[in-house]
């Protein structure tokens, strides 16, 4: 195809895919204004039919208190857990959490300027095959000072930013 022709086929599509959009937006605002209207309506209706008596308030209040106190006790067993897990990860000397076999290629914490992470290789399982056709192919011929290199290279540009 012409590439004039697909470049004004493409503004073309855009344009009716931004009418069809703005349409739906549209029906969709509409139809939420109508169901909400009617919602708040209904619930005026009920409240002006059945005003709240004292009683009915406590009770709310009561079960609103209930709610509060469960959802604040699994808040803070949340924390704890999570505060257990860590204490445990700094008493194992801060282990990484990666659940299989790697090779530490270059440690962050030795490079001229420290970083808090670190390049490894997964070691894939015993019995299964890896690929290097898979890997990228600037990695596959690599050797470690190359890779240190692009490293320190990409903190210098970061550290520019």
């Amino acid at each position: 195809m012409d590439p004039t022709r697909h470049l004004s086929r493409s503004y073309e599509l855009s344009g009716k895919v931004a009418r069809v959009l703005q349409k739906r937006v549209e029906l969709a605002n509409r139809q939420f204004s109508e169901r909400a209207k009617k919602a708040v309506s209904e619930a005026l209706t009920d409240a002006r039919a059945r005003p709240a008596t004292p009683w009915d308030l406590a009770l709310s209040w009561y079960e609103y208190s209930v709610d509060f106190a469960q959802r604040s006790v699994l808040f803070w067993d949340t924390l704890r857990q999570r505060g257990n897990q860590y204490l445990e990860l700094v008493q194992q000397g801060q282990p990484p959490v990666l659940r299989f076999q790697y090779e530490t290629v270059v440690d962050g914490r030795t490079l001229d300027r420290p970083v808090n992470y670190a390049l490894v290789r997964i070691v894939p399982p015993p019995g299964t095959g890896a690929s290097s056709a898979s890997r990228g192919a600037a990695w596959r011929s690599a050797s470690r000072s190359s890779m240190l290199q692009c490293l320190t290279r990409s903190q210098a540009a970061s550290s520019v930013v």
